[in-house]
This record gives structure tokens, C-alpha cells and sequence, in this order.
């Protein structure tokens, strides 16, 4: 027997195992055994949703029941969570002026300081502290 008979013999073998298996699936869905099975799949149907109900109402029987008293709802105080108020005995303080359109003399002097009045030794120094205590932190 040659390589080509062998492989004949296969491809026969193959073709025939499809050929049953197309006869059992036609077989499967004969007239008779149609109408049983749309009878089982309904059945499953029809107990899959008296499942579902039956299994809704028990939860839902669950849910209205009282929990126990270890887990019971408590009404908590305010002053239990929130910080009473402060007492109003404190006047009213005012953070910031408006603005004014014109300074006038004496507005400006209470912020200006003349420099010419301490020299500039004394304004120097100042800038000089500055200045090293800048490059000081300078790595």
C-alpha cells in the first residue's frame, strides 16, 4: 500500500464521519423532537422567571425589616459635630481701607520716611547686610 492510498483511505474516512454527523444533526431536529424541545425551553423559561420572583420578594421582605438594636440608627447632637459659634462681643474690624483717589500731605508722611534724614551710611549698611546675608545662602 502507497503513501497515496494511505492518504486516500483518510480523506475517505473524514468525509464519512461528516457525512454521519450532517445525518445526526438533521436526525436531532426531526418534526417530532422539535416540539418537545420548544416545550423544555419553555418550561425553563417560565421557572427561570417564578425563580426570579420568588427570589425578589425574599429580598425585598429582607430589606423591610427592622435592623437590630446594636445596629440602629442614632440621632447624633450638633454640638456633637459642629463647633458652637463664637461670641459677638468682639467690635466690628475693618481689614482694609478704600481707595483713595488723592493723598493729601499728611496721608503720605505717616508711610514716608526721608531717607536724607539717617545719611546714607545708614542706608548703605542696611543694603549691605542684605546683600550678604543673600549671598550667604547662596551655595
Amino acid at each position: 500500500m502507497g503513501l497515496k492510498d494511505k492518504i486516500t483511505a483518510i480523506g475517505d474516512t473524514i468525509e464519512g464521519t461528516k457525512w454521519s454527523a450532517k445525518r445526526r444533526i438533521t436526525g436531532f431536529f426531526s418534526q417530532k423532537s422539535v416540539k418537545i424541545y420548544i416545550a423544555l425551553f419553555a418550561l425553563i423559561c417560565v421557572l427561570a422567571v417564578v425563580i426570579t420572583i420568588f427570589v425578589a420578594k425574599a429580598l425585598k421582605n429582607k430589606k423591610t425589616k427592622a435592623p437590630p438594636p446594636m445596629f440602629a440608627i442614632e440621632k447624633i447632637a450638633e454640638e456633637d459635630i459642629f463647633l458652637p459659634g463664637e461670641p459677638d462681643f468682639l467690635p466690628e474690624i475693618l481689614f482694609e481701607q478704600g481707595q483713595k483717589k488723592y493723598w493729601t500731605k499728611e496721608d503720605a508722611l505717616e508711610f514716608w520716611t526721608d531717607p536724607a534724614e539717617f545719611g546714607d551710611e545708614v542706608w548703605l549698611k542696611k543694603a549691605s547686610e542684605i546683600i550678604d546675608e543673600v549671598l550667604e545662602r547662596v551655595p
